[in-house]
């Protein structure tokens, strides 16, 4: 039996990184902008929250695919970035939205073109061009001070259970 396709639509600022978690990188090395290499550090705790919610539902058997939503898609350095950060958790990103101007559009036209899917989660810190858009119960909103913290990654994991046990 083929595992179920889940699609998790990845921000990345507000997400993987934080406003708490770059602070404490500059006050540990008081360098600004040396270590962020244009962007703010990944925090470790949020990418080891992302591996933990996608080996989550693997063990659902589901097969999970991670799809890059945030501007960093825009950029092939950034693209780079990410895909090398990712990589330290054992994951990847499988694919990437269009730039169609609202990632709400975005992440609808991705899933009408890839109907293979069975469902999907949203990560994100900023959904105001989203939620009027995508299913407000498949999205996770993240805060851009503290990112995908333990705290969000349950409210992601509840979110994933709702949507598998209903």
């Amino acid at each position: 039996m083929e595992n179920k396709l889940w699609y998790i639509f990845l921000d990345v600022d507000g997400v993987l990184d934080d406003e708490n978690y770059f602070m404490k990188c500059y006050n540990h090395h008081k360098v600004n902008g040396i270590m962020s290499m244009n962007h703010f550090p990944f925090n470790p705790e949020s990418l080891y929250n992302l591996m933990i919610l996608v080996q989550y539902i693997q063990n659902h058997d589901r097969q999970v695919k991670i799809i890059l939503s945030s501007t960093w898609r825009l950029h092939e350095l950034d693209i780079e970035i990410v895909k090398h950060r990712l990589a330290e958790y054992g994951l990847r990103i499988a694919d990437k939205t269009e730039n169609l101007g609202k990632r709400g559009d975005e992440i609808i036209s991705f899933l009408s073109k890839n109907k293979e899917f069975e469902n999907y989660i949203v990560l994100d810190d900023d959904i105001y061009d989203i939620k009027d858009i995508v299913i407000n119960e498949n999205i996770c909103r993240t805060d851009f001070m503290e990112g995908f913290n333990n705290e969000k990654l349950l409210e992601a994991l509840n979110i994933v259970n709702s949507i598998i046990y209903k």
